[in-house]
């Protein structure tokens, strides 16, 4: 998504996205995205789906040099829409959740709230990300139990949790407090890393 804003934004918005993505112009920073796209193209055996899309306020006129990179860096390698609504009506938040949540095969939904949009919104950027991975070495569905999850220092739930002993790459971030393994994908290089918080 930071990526479609690099190519559509300008001044002391362009400098902060080129301080954060750490490039210092679109010609460098869209090579850098062409060679992720050959890497993301080249994932075997696993289901992944990009989808941009870009809703529009009826009446703006969205720049050239947006459209281009839109259309052809972005359209010929995931799927991007771009739709034309009106954000005057209050049903926006909801067809733009249907959309992701159609995307996302029901995983995510209810991302956007009506309270996000207003009568000063002309431009929503949503990317969307749905990858299902085929590992390695596969779980047993009849190993999953219900498990502790921590969502915060006062949050706490039980959720379906895969065990599996075997033996996988260990590693520890002390600046994060945590430590994490890395899960192999099927065919591919490609990794899944899970993370342990202290």
């Amino acid at each position: 998504m930071l990526s479609l804003l690099f190519n559509g934004a300008e001044g002391s918005t362009l400098d902060e996205l080129k301080s954060v993505l750490h490039f210092k112009d679109e010609i460098s920073f869209n090579n850098e995205l062409k060679a992720l796209i050959i890497l993301l193209s080249d994932i075997k055996n696993n289901e992944l789906q990009i989808t941009n899309t870009a809703y529009v306020q009826e009446g703006i006129e969205i720049m050239d040099d947006f459209l281009t990179i839109y259309t052809h860096t972005y359209s010929n390698n995931f799927i991007s829409f771009l739709s034309y609504i009106d954000f005057e009506y209050i049903d926006n938040a909801q067809y733009i959740n249907y959309a992701i949540q159609v995307i996302t095969n029901n995983k995510i939904s209810d991302v956007i709230l009506p309270e996000y949009i207003n009568d000063d919104t002309k431009f929503v950027l949503v990317n969307t990300v749905y990858f299902k991975p085929r590992w390695l070495d596969i779980f047993d569905e009849k190993d999953t139990k219900e498990h502790m999850f921590h969502v915060s220092k006062t949050q706490k739930y039980f959720v379906p949790t895969m065990f599996k002993n075997s033996i996988y790459k260990y590693g520890i971030i002390e600046s994060w407090r945590c430590s994490f393994i890395e899960i192999p994908y099927l065919a591919s290089n490609n990794c899944h890393f899970k993370s342990f918080h202290e």
